[in-house]
Formats: structure tokens, C-alpha cells, sequence
């Protein structure tokens, strides 16, 4: 029986830590997820980051308006598959 979990990162202006953070999530020896990153109108290189990413467990949602952290959380939730959620922040 393979259990999926969704890694949620939620991300404000993290460009310089989030490729460390999802690369910690791809170098796990579990490899039944998907990590769904949701950035909230960074102002800094978060989505030239994001766009290095081509493993297709990565789903991203970018914000055009900053919406807060809760909302920004909750945006990447409605998304999410798994049957188990995990938050991994951006830092």
C-alpha cells in the first residue's frame, strides 16, 4: 500500500533557501509525494528558482498579490493529494 504525503513550502522572499529545502525533501529514501510550493508574491529570485525544478512531483502556485502567510499556506493545501500533509519551511 503506497501512502502519498504532500510537503507544503510556503515561501515569502526565501529564494536564497529553497532549493536547500526542497532538495531536502527529493533526497529522501521515501519517495511517494509531492511537494507543492506556494509562493506569495516574492520579491527576490524565488521563482527563478522554483522554475530550476523539473522533477514532476514539483507544483507550484505564485501569488501576483501578497496574501500572508495563513492564506498562502491554505492556497497549497486545497491543492494537495496525499493522504498525509507535511509543512516544510522555505528556511
Amino acid at each position: 500500500m503506497n501512502t502519498k504525503v504532500s510537503v507544503i513550502i510556503s515561501t515569502y522572499n526565501y529564494g536564497k533557501y529553497l532549493k536547500t529545502a526542497v532538495n531536502s525533501v527529493l533526497n529522501q529514501s521515501f519517495n511517494d509525494f509531492e511537494i507543492i510550493i506556494a509562493d506569495d508574491c516574492s520579491t527576490d529570485n524565488t521563482r527563478k528558482v522554483i522554475a530550476e525544478f523539473t522533477d514532476p512531483r514539483i507544483r507550484t502556485i505564485v501569488h501576483e498579490k501578497n496574501i500572508g502567510q495563513a492564506a498562502n499556506k491554505n492556497s497549497a493545501l486545497k491543492l494537495a493529494r496525499g493522504d498525509y500533509i507535511a509543512i516544510l519551511d522555505a528556511d
